[in-house]
């Protein structure tokens, strides 16, 4: 059987770095290129470099203040760099006016005017000297059938669900035919059952119309279900720009390791003969590094990599440490296991261990938590993978 070659790297961790051909050989459509941006003497934007592919959704992915808004807008044409360059299809349109740049807009508020109805809203971006009257009326019939809400044209914006307009919203920013969708945390003010079919609307309907569409999320679920990558974003920086499999499995800073998914963490020091010692009570550590003598370091390791047992693992690679367990959660399929050791200088440690519900595994006042080694990731000082 023939593997392509992106799916024949497998990454220590165990889980191959996934990027598919159709990404790596589509057209670019969109270029930022060392975008700069500071308001007063606060830096929101620190040497951002991406691009955008045909028929790619990329997701801003990150806590509040990380300036991804800010980024958005810089390629709206709404706010201006202080320095770098926006390149859409070849063409510089870093100082081009917003009107002129054929983005559609989808705002967090929708911004629907509501003395307009549902019909006159979406057909708003539709300029008389290029569309007709008949033109304009085909267009958002399409459209609402597009969203599959063909009934609402008479109606007006307080006439309808916030999902509802959410997706007026979406109709009116493709009405004009735009070379770029970019979506301003567009399901943020939806309850949890609407944003979940809503983002998969939005999927589907970015697919079908093939157009490049840049996400604004904090939200990481909603990233890693529909993102073909995902810039995730900290301090006005680019922590890491790849797929969802590889921002989960291969997280190259400790930021990224620790916003997206549960992560545990432990820190140690690298002794003599480059042997890796944790500060945690009774834990060993066996995993290949090549971090100098006398350096501190972290490992982490996900919850559900974690084994709990009630005898010490034999010959383990990777690490090894007592622990009691102190409560569960229930999770649905799984169950969390909150556990706690001492570090050496008698501070307790907190860590997390998921196991399938239907586990009954029987849960002592002393066990031990093993984690295999291609499970485990290494952090430098600097915060960086690796190993």
């Amino acid at each position: 059987m023939n593997i392509p070659s992106a799916l024949q790297h497998v990454s220590e961790h165990g889980t191959s770095q996934v990027s598919t051909y159709a990404q790596q050989h589509s057209k670019v459509i969109l270029e930022i290129a060392d975008i700069q941006k500071a308001y007063q003497d606060k830096q929101v934007l620190t040497h951002i470099n991406l691009d955008l592919k045909a028929g790619e959704l990329i997701s801003f992915l990150g806590p509040s203040g990380c300036g991804k808004t800010t980024l958005l807008r810089i390629i709206a044409g709404l706010e201006q760099p202080d320095y770098g360059k926006v390149i859409k299809k070849g063409q510089d349109i870093t100082r081009l006016k917003a009107a002129k740049r054929q983005c559609g807009v989808v705002f967090q508020n929708y911004a629907l005017f509501p003395n307009l109805s549902i019909a006159e809203n979406i057909a708003f971006g539709l300029s008389d000297q290029k569309w007709s009257k008949v033109e304009k009326s085909q267009r958002v019939t399409e459209l609402l059938n597009l969203i599959e809400l063909p009934e609402i044209a008479a109606r007006y914006p307080y006439q309808l669900s916030g999902g509802q307009q959410q997706r007026v919203a979406l109709a009116r920013a493709l009405a004009a035919k735009p070379d770029l969708l970019l979506l301003d945390e567009p399901l943020s003010a939806l309850d949890a059952v609407v944003r979940v079919k809503l983002r998969q609307n939005i999927r589907l309907i970015q697919r079908q119309l093939s157009i490049p569409t840049i996400l604004v999320t904090h939200d990481q679920e909603e990233a890693l279900s529909i993102s073909d990558r995902i810039a995730v974003m900290y301090g006005g920086k680019i922590e890491q720009l790849d797929t969802p499999h590889n921002i989960y499995y291969a997280p190259q800073t400790r930021f990224v390791a620790a916003f997206i998914g549960n992560m545990n963490f432990l820190s140690g020091d690298v002794c003599a003969n480059q042997a890796l010692m944790l500060h945690a009570g009774e834990a060993v550590l066996n995993h290949p590094h090549r971090l100098p003598t006398g350096t501190a370091f972290e490992i982490g390791f996900r919850p559900e990599n974690a084994v709990l047992s009630a005898a010490c693992p034999m010959n383990a690679q990777g690490v090894v440490m007592k622990v009691r367990p102190m409560h569960t959660e229930f999770l649905g399929a799984k169950k969390r296991i909150f556990c706690q050791m001492l570090a050496k200088n008698g501070q307790a440690i907190d860590l997390q261990v998921d196991i399938e519900h239907q586990n009954t595994l029987q849960l002592n006042d002393e066990m031990w938590l093993s984690v295999a080694s291609q499970h485990v990731y290494l952090f430098d000082e600097a915060g960086r993978v690796r190993c």
